[in-house]
């Protein structure tokens, strides 16, 4: 188990004890890959980029302790630049076996723009990403005037293991989620376009996410609890 981020030979790692991430932080549009330390369960998740060709090159990528920070500035054929910051949670205080939060930021130089990050993640072989939405997840009791309506993109997407030994559950931030788009699935992948609105040049977009890998078949109740723990959490001024 580790502490920070590690990056080695261009590849950046980071081990919760009985898994472990690894992905090629310059190149977002490959997925990262979630690794069972002991075991041989894999995840393929957050795939990220713009839909379709793109330029944008890396600028710089640090790690600031749980942090794996990147940012990708706009080229000349480009509308916009991103940032993307990878925060390993602490599982153990969820109870989960990993947790992992993403950062999504653009910004342009143009005088208008409509940028869209794409973020993708893969069932296993066997199964297939479950849509909860946002009254799936919450209590009625907790609903308020702030809370994400029908119209929303999914607040969760669920998937089992081809041998139900774990589960991964994918989630948007409540207020992320009108500004988040489910793509029509390809094979057992499962995509979201996030943002995609109209931005004037200088103006700062954020949105968040979380993975989590629990062990065996998740419980409607353990969904909620991490749902209500992601959307209570705040967004540090850092960010």
């Amino acid at each position: 188990m580790t502490t920070t981020w590690e990056i080695v030979d261009g590849s950046a790692s980071f081990d919760w004890g009985k898994w472990s991430a690894k992905l090629d932080p310059t190149q977002p549009n490959a997925f990262m890959r979630l690794h069972e330390n002991q075991g041989s369960g894999t995840w393929d998740v957050l795939r990220i980029g713009p839909p379709g060709s793109a330029d944008h090159g890396i600028e710089e990528c640090y790690v600031r302790n749980r942090d794996l920070i990147c940012r990708f500035a706009q080229s000349e054929k480009d509308t916009f630049g991103y940032q993307l910051d990878w925060r390993a949670l602490d599982s153990q205080a969820l109870g989960t076996e990993l947790s992992l939060e993403l950062w999504l930021s653009v910004q342009t130089l143009h005088l208008e723009s409509t940028p869209t990050l794409q973020v993708a993640c893969e069932a296993a072989e066997s199964s297939s990403w479950s849509i909860m939405l946002h009254s799936d997840l919450i209590d009625s009791k907790e609903a308020d005037a702030n809370a994400a309506d029908s119209s929303s993109g999914p607040a969760g997407l669920v998937a089992e293991s081809k041998d139900s030994t774990s589960t991964a559950i994918w989630l948007t931030e409540d207020t992320d989620q009108c500004h988040a788009k489910l793509i029509e699935p390809s094979d057992h992948t499962r995509a979201i376009d996030l943002f995609g609105h109209f931005m004037e040049k200088g103006v700062l977009r954020r949105g968040r996410m979380q993975l989590h890998v629990l062990s065996g078949k998740a419980e409607q109740e353990n969904l909620k609890q991490l749902y209500r723990k992601f959307c209570d959490r705040p967004l540090p001024l850092t960010a």
